[in-house]
């Protein structure tokens, strides 16, 4: 993937970070639960690919 500018990389990588504590948060809280977290996973993964998905058809 070509990147136009630097702060188009800075974007990207404040963005997959927030996406991984999104994931850890969700993982912790599942865990506290005592509930399987795979669905809840499952749901937060298929949001984030519809994101970027939607993302990249706006040029992002």
């Amino acid at each position: 993937m070509a990147w136009e500018t630097r702060a188009d990389r800075v974007l990207v990588h404040d963005h997959r970070q927030e996406v991984t504590r999104a994931v850890q948060n969700e993982v912790t809280r599942a865990k506290r639960a005592e509930e399987c977290p795979e669905p809840e996973l499952l749901r937060l993964a298929a949001d984030i690919l519809q994101q970027v998905v939607q993302q990249g058809a706006n040029g992002y």
